[in-house]
């Protein structure tokens, strides 16, 4: 199965609807937009390709990149013509998310990391979109699970949720030089969904 053809799909489904030169088909009253790109397989059996995020070049919108977790090895990261540019095997990465603002000179995905129970971090070069691990957070609990992040006041932020129902925030520093956290806080609620 390509790593993110349902994925890659949904992603690009609201800015894709503004492109389409013909209606989209309806299924079961649902309107879908179809894929024009898939990627390779994902290069690992069972339950592996998983979240992706998509990382927007800030002047050359044909070199976008769409970062996918691959749950069996780690961040895989391709060019919208599906093709793999990079591949970081850093874990068990379930889910990502990608946060982008001009007022440094990259951008940052963090990535739940299973195998290490961490949040991982990486850093987007705005030029060259060279993704690398930048650090991993330990999370101090067993198996995160989903996350997404913010920025505010020029704090990088990111929420880790577990599926006992534990939400934890944590204050992340994310410099060149080293990647550290801080747990903000912790609520528990009664599930995960």
């Amino acid at each position: 199965m390509p790593f993110f053809r349902n994925a890659f799909v949904s992603t690009f489904a609201l800015s894709a609807a503004a492109c389409v030169s013909a209606p989209p088909p309806v299924i079961d009253g649902q309107k879908f937009v179809m894929a024009s790109v898939e990627t390779a397989p994902a290069g690992a059996q069972g339950d592996a390709a998983d979240d992706p995020a998509l990382w927007l070049h800030p002047s050359d919108p044909g070199k976008t990149l769409v970062l996918g977790t691959n749950k069996q090895v780690g961040l895989v990261v391709f060019a919208l013509d599906g093709s793999e540019v990079q591949n970081l095997p850093i874990g068990l990465i379930n889910n990502i998310d990608v946060r982008q603002l001009a007022d440094r000179p990259f951008d940052v995905a963090v990535a739940s990391n299973d195998q290490v129970n961490a949040i991982s971090v990486f850093l987007i070069d705005r030029v060259s979109g060279l993704v690398s691990h930048g650090g991993d957070v330990p999370t101090g609990t067993v198996e995160p699970y989903g996350i997404c992040q913010a920025r505010e006041d020029g704090r990088d932020l990111a929420g880790v949720t577990y599926k006992n129902g534990t939400l934890q925030i944590w204050d992340l520093t994310v410099e060149h030089s080293g990647i550290s956290g801080e747990l903000l806080k912790t609520i528990k609620l009664e599930s995960s969904t």
